[in-house]
C-alpha cells in the first residue's frame, strides 16, 4: 500500500477501474470506512458487502 488513498472517494478510484476489493493499510479517514482487527471484530466483516476496508 502507499498509503496515498486513506479515505472512501479516494479509495474508490480503484473500484471505479475495475478492482474488486480495495484495502487500506493505513488508519482510514472517515467514520464510512470500518476498521477490522483479526481476534476482535474480523466476524463483523462480510466480504459481500464490503468493498472498501
Amino acid at each position: 500500500g502507499t498509503g496515498v488513498f486513506v479515505d472512501g472517494p479516494g479509495a474508490g478510484k480503484h473500484i471505479q477501474a475495475g478492482a474488486k476489493k480495495v484495502i487500506i493499510t493505513a488508519p482510514a479517514k472517515g467514520a464510512d470506512i470500518p476498521t477490522y482487527v483479526v481476534g476482535v471484530n474480523e466476524g463483523d466483516y462480510y466480504h459481500e458487502v464490503a468493498n472498501i476496508v
